[in-house]
């Protein structure tokens, strides 16, 4: 694609899917999809959530994106701030497989340090 939107990115299938028909994706796979938005949800503690649509609203408005672009809190009717993930939801026949994955995740390099040492600071941010 030439153009993806991020959420599309999470949507996949080991075969092509014809209208009408299901998507044939490994269960492990969706697993570590569904747990890669949760850390992504987590990323943005203190910002903004709710459904697409809401969201392309309120960032079309100069005002309160700008203060977000800035990492400032904002709040907005209607639109509940993020919150810290308690944890994570893995079936247990996948945990050790998974595992492996957030262990490769957490220790991989960032421009600052580890992506571990970036998810631990963020969790001290006031946002």
């Amino acid at each position: 694609y030439e153009a993806r939107p991020l959420t599309c990115r999470g949507m996949f299938s080991m075969k092509t899917c014809r209208p009408g028909e299901e998507a044939d994706a490994p269960e492990l796979l969706v697993t570590i999809v569904s747990l890669c938005w949760q850390i992504i949800e987590h990323l943005d503690v203190g910002g903004l959530y709710g459904n697409l649509l809401d969201l392309m609203r309120f960032l079309g408005d100069s005002g309160p994106s700008g203060a977000y672009e800035a990492g400032q809190r904002v709040m907005k009717k209607g639109v509940p701030p993020t919150r810290p993930v308690p944890g994570f939801l893995i079936p247990p026949d996948q945990e050790d497989q998974v595992r492996l994955f957030l262990d490769a995740l957490f220790d991989a390099p960032t421009s600052s340090g580890r992506f571990r040492e970036r998810m631990a600071e963020m969790r001290k941010s006031p946002f």
